[in-house]
């Protein structure tokens, strides 16, 4: 290989690693994360938690609007949780390519959306999954940190 074109290969490796770093976003007091991951519920509202279990692509964060409403921006390894009052609701998580998922809220319980993403062209892209599977859902979340938001 010719010493302009390891040069090169340096310099691609140098400026990928270094966009790999971890995005930041403000973290929830750990009162707050230590509460969500109870999954306790109101009887007159039900719990949206939208989360992100995988720390590939950290150095993307995708902003999560529920119902036209900013609810704040997911790196790696990190969950949002709110409380919704029962009924329809459209979560949009906006990346490379942006996706939307529709769900009905009902009162007392949980719902679980996961975030995740997939190769993009220039950026990763994302997946949305409305996960059925409580116990799956609740291991995920449990393996993430509560962001604060907005």
């Amino acid at each position: 290989m010719k010493p302009l074109a390891l040069v090169r290969l340096a310099l691609l490796f140098v400026v990928f690693f270094s966009a790999g770093g971890c995005a930041t976003v403000p973290m929830a007091p750990t009162e707050k994360d230590a509460a969500a991951k109870t999954f306790a519920t109101a009887s007159e509202l039900a719990n949206l938690y939208v989360y992100r279990a995988s720390e590939w692509g950290s150095a993307v964060k995708y902003p999560v609007t529920l119902d036209g409403r900013m609810l704040g921006e997911l790196p790696g390894s990190t969950f949002i949780f709110v409380q919704v009052a029962p009924g329809p609701h459209t979560l949009y998580v906006s990346a490379e390519s942006s996706k939307t998922v529709s769900f009905v809220a009902e009162a007392g319980k949980c719902v679980y959306i996961k975030v995740t993403p997939v190769m993009g062209w220039v950026t990763p892209a994302v997946s949305l999954t409305l996960m059925t599977d409580e116990k799956e859902a609740q291991e995920d979340v449990k393996g993430c940190s509560l962001i604060q938001g907005l």
